[in-house]
């Protein structure tokens, strides 16, 4: 078999049907490092280009997933049919439930709402917000 032939498999593995490509998790971290993407970038694309929010979304989703091989916690598995258009700010939650930042920040932490850490800030996906608001 010729060496050629052998990489154009291993590269057409990563391709979908649909044109897309997969990532593995090593890749998306470095990739995401190279980049240097940060949350503030990534969050700045939401209302800009919102198919480059979802895409980077994702890649850092898995890119934590890779990170997290170095001995701190592992990343957790997120919902596929989790819509990443719908995560707001811990201000924009405060808002909506009528209390103070600081608050929705101690819930996070507490495990008493649902949220991801990106660098310094907590996002909160829409869907734990409404089902929060019964219990706040």
């Amino acid at each position: 078999m010729n060496p050629a032939d052998n990489w154009a498999e291993r590269i057409a593995r990563h391709i979908n049907p649909d044109g897309t490509v997969s990532v593995p998790p090593r890749i998306a971290y470095w990739l995401e490092s190279q980049a240097g993407l940060t949350a503030d970038r990534r969050i700045g694309l939401r209302m800009t280009d919102p198919e480059a929010y979802e895409a980077l979304a994702a890649l850092h989703i898995v890119a934590l997933s890779h990170g997290s091989a170095s001995g701190t916690k592992p990343a957790e598995a997120q919902d596929e049919s989790a819509d990443l258009t719908q995560w707001i700010t811990t201000q924009q939650a405060a808002a909506q439930l009528g209390i103070t930042t600081r608050a929705i920040r101690k819930r996070c932490t507490a495990g008493q709402l649902q949220a991801t850490r990106h660098g310094n800030r907590w996002l909160i996906q829409t869907a734990q917000l409404n089902s929060h608001k019964l219990t706040a």
